[in-house]
């Protein structure tokens, strides 16, 4: 299932009314436009409605676009270049709102990067000269200074005796007996990291469950239990579409080699971009190729049949 972007969807649906309006002058059937361009019945219906729900790829559709123009006597190589291919990327509209926000064009391509202009603040230049408050801060200083060379000396005797008791308070501070009790803690230690030894198998048991799900997961894409069921190879390169009892179980592109499996209880609907590269072998039974080379074929299976 593939998502389109708004522009896609917008041109996807008037492309889509445009051929439904000229199909239907024309007095022509979608029928009879699924037998000439071999598109499948219900992806021309998702066209002219503008369904992207079960639509593939975006160049898948504009293909599909241009063989239905074809078959309508219109110019289909030009009909289908007005859906786009590729969405259109989000910078585009960031580059488009920052340039109406800052009104500068993009640079061109190998020009050097030239910053705008901007105001930066400058620090104003100081005056040469001094003002005169400065120097009679100065002058203060310096008496200052000169006080408390004076003072200082002064209180110099005070200072030695109040140190000196100060001292002998910090040699027995020094032997703390901290380390005598730091190997007593340390069983608690190892307890402590016993504990999480004990508690880690109990966090390892929903480790073990959680592949029981998963086994489940895997072998429910074969049932041989199913009224219905496929196997498909594919020999070459192909876009494949698989909708199981009305939900679409895959699309994508299968690589060479690639073997894939789907059951369901009513209907398997399988298409391909290219027919002749992809075998079915339906209820296990022997294998077939769906059509042609590069042809677009559409089978659905049944608990009746194939049909």
């Amino acid at each position: 299932m593939v998502s389109l972007d708004s522009e896609q969807l917008e041109q996807l649906k008037a492309i889509g009314t445009f051929l439904g309006e000229v199909r239907e002058e024309e007095g022509r059937t979608l029928e009879d436009i699924a037998t000439k361009t071999y598109i499948p019945l219900r992806l021309l219906r998702a066209i002219e409605a503008g369904q992207e729900q079960i639509l593939p790829e975006p160049v898948f559709v504009q293909g599909f676009i241009r063989r239905y123009g074809d078959a309508l006597g219109l110019d289909g190589n030009e009909l289908s270049k007005r859906f786009p291919v590729n969405a259109v990327p989000v910078i585009s509209a960031f580059t488009a709102h920052q340039e109406a926000k800052t009104g500068l064009p993009d640079p061109e391509p190998g020009a050097a990067y030239v910053p705008p202009a901007t105001n930066v603040w400058q620090p104003a230049e100081l005056p040469s000269s001094r003002p005169p408050y400065l120097l009679i801060g100065g002058i203060a200083l310096a008496v200052l200074a000169g006080l408390g060379s004076v003072v200082l000396p002064l209180l110099k005797p005070s200072t030695p005796i109040a140190s000196a008791p100060s001292a002998p308070s910090v040699k027995p501070a020094a032997p703390v007996a901290a380390p005598l009790t730091d190997p007593v803690p340390s069983p608690e230690v190892s307890a402590a990291k016993e504990t999480p030894i004990a508690a880690s198998p109990i966090t390892a048991s929903p480790i073990t469950a959680s592949p029981t799900p998963a086994a489940t997961a895997i072998a429910s894409p074969v049932d041989p239990n199913s009224p219905v069921s496929i196997d498909v190879k594919v020999s070459d390169r192909s876009w494949v579409q698989v909708v199981v009892d009305g939900a679409v179980e895959y699309e994508g592109i299968l690589e060479t080699g690639a073997q894939q499996s789907w059951s369901g209880k009513e209907s398997i609907i399988i298409s391909s971009g290219n027919a002749g590269a992809v075998s079915v072998a339906f209820n296990k039974g022997v294998a077939q190729t769906m059509g042609k080379l590069g042809a677009i074929e559409e089978k659905t299976y049944t608990a009746k049949g194939v049909q």
